[in-house]
């Protein structure tokens, strides 16, 4: 409950400034798809607790490797359980930093988030990248740092997802600079640079 009301007051406050969009998280769809109905519900719950704020919409896959095309289509399937509790007209961006390479065969088995091995840089950040096809995507981001390790594997803050042989290894705390990553996500980069 805190964190709603929190996440109300945020609105309430940004929300209600002419030129500030605000977009609220709403993970990726491969942990919440299956559950958008109850995704909407909680954030409608948030909005109703927001009387002077408005959101322009959410943000997806944020730190994550989820591709585009899985993405669109959770962002599909959440704006049409908003569409049915009153929430109308939402719009969506993504997280494009580390979803070059697909893996969401492995991602899907292991649950891994931690320093992935393989993943790479995905399409760069653009506003309105595909109105035709995507019209409820407002852009393409890079939100989670790129180059930052999401964990360590050793060392007195190490996370036991971040030693996992599908999590690069060498890894420094979670905030860190981590530059065998970043080249990583570099040589994978797709596009290519």
């Amino acid at each position: 409950t805190l964190h709603k009301n929190a996440l109300s007051y945020a609105v309430n406050v940004f929300g209600s400034m002419k030129n500030v969009s605000v977009y609220l998280d709403a993970a990726h769809g491969m942990w919440l798809s299956a559950v958008a109905d109850k995704t909407a519900a909680v954030i409608k719950e948030v909005l109703d607790n927001a009387p002077n704020g408005k959101i322009r919409g959410l943000s997806t896959n944020i730190s994550n490797y989820q591709p585009v095309y899985s993405e669109y289509k959770y962002h599909e399937k959440l704006s049409a359980e908003l569409e049915k509790l009153g929430v109308s007209d939402i719009h969506f961006i993504v997280d494009t930093g580390r979803n070059g390479v697909d893996i969401t065969e492995t991602f899907s088995k292991t649950q891994t988030w931690c320093n992935f091995v393989g993943t790479g840089f995905g399409e760069r950040p653009q506003g309105n990248p595909d109105p035709v096809k995507m019209p409820l995507l407002d852009a393409y981001m890079w939100l989670k740092t790129p180059g930052e390790a999401d964990g360590s594997d050793t060392g007195s803050r190490a996370d036991p997802v971040c030693a996992r042989e599908d999590s690069l290894p060498g890894s420094p705390d979670a905030g860190q600079w981590f530059h065998d990553y970043f080249v990583q996500l570099l040589e994978n980069a797709n596009p290519a640079f």
